[in-house]
């Protein structure tokens, strides 16, 4: 949507037309279809986008009712090279560590855009930044990253087309709220034998 030309714009008093990507039938690939995970699948749905995702637990071929396609995680190169925007969302685990490395970029459509709303050391942060200099990606968008806060000489804040948010991207105002809702329901669950909510598999 160019908003940061429009910003700049509105501060000079300046009416000139820029226009935005449509996301109806474009491909968002949703690494890590946890509980994060699949909220942005299900938004993406509402844009008529095809989601595509990767689930450790999962086959690649198994069914989702929130993917179109789903991957196995070793799968993640095939199905990067579908998607018109990857968002990643994924614990650190020894398996997630420098996970989005140059490698990986280059896995990616041409113009992809990259978003990391999981752990910054996932990351490849100097591979990312190659990749945004080069033009292979169009954007990338960062609320997490492997110092933080980011030190100030880091060539993170000078990249080209990348949006930084200082890992805030969740939504406070009902965050307290939600939480409860969440204890009670799993409370219930327990007592009623049924698989809780957000289960991590520690093994």
């Amino acid at each position: 949507k160019n908003l940061r030309v429009f910003d700049e714009q509105q501060e000079r008093r300046e009416w000139t037309g820029h226009f935005g990507t449509e996301l109806t039938g474009r491909t968002l690939g949703v690494v890590g279809l946890g509980s994060i995970g699949r909220q942005v699948a299900r938004r993406a749905r509402a844009f008529d986008m095809r989601v595509v995702a990767t689930r450790a637990s999962s086959a690649t071929g198994d069914q989702d009712p929130d993917a179109d396609a789903v991957f196995a995680a070793g799968d993640l190169d095939a199905m990067l090279a579908e998607c018109d925007v990857v968002v990643a969302s994924l614990p650190s685990t020894s398996a997630t560590i420098d996970l989005f490395d140059a490698d990986r970029f280059a896995a990616m459509r041409p113009g992809a855009i990259f978003c990391n709303v999981g752990r910054g050391v996932q990351v490849v942060e100097d591979d990312l930044v190659d990749v945004l200099e080069s033009g292979h990606l169009r954007a990338a968008v960062l609320d997490v990253t492997r110092v933080e806060p980011l030190p100030e000489d880091d060539p993170l804040w000078t990249a080209p087309n990348l949006y930084l948010s200082p890992h805030s991207s969740v939504s406070l105002d009902r965050y307290a709220a939600n939480l409860e809702v969440l204890v009670v329901d799993n409370l219930r669950r327990l007592l009623d034998g049924e698989r809780l909510r957000n289960e991590i598999d520690l093994t």
